[in-house]
């Protein structure tokens, strides 16, 4: 998948760079998103300026606000598991 990374330790733009990157594994409770509109808020842009460093629970991927849809359940889950999901539902974070 590709991904939004900051480059060294952040900066203005010219710090982001778009990477192919492993695709996320979601854990229980989790869903994976396949994104296709993705916004930039503060957070990320401190992010960026390495003011809001994330941390081993957060993404290092800049993503804090995205509309797509659910591609996978996390390990463990199904749609029988989950009756208020299903897979290809479109859905937003925030």
């Amino acid at each position: 998948m590709q991904a939004v990374v900051v480059r060294g330790e952040g900066g203005g733009p010219e710090a982001l760079q778009v990477q192919v990157v492993p695709r996320p594994i979601p854990k229980l409770d989790e869903v994976l998103i396949k994104v296709d509109y993705a916004g930039v808020n503060r957070p990320d842009i401190h992010q960026r300026k390495n003011m809001f460093p994330p941390d081993d629970k957060r993404s290092h991927y800049l993503k804090l606000e995205c509309l797509g849809s659910i591609t996978e359940f996390g390990v463990g889950m199904s749609n029988e598991d989950n009756k208020a999901w299903k897979l290809g539902d479109k859905v937003c974070a925030i």
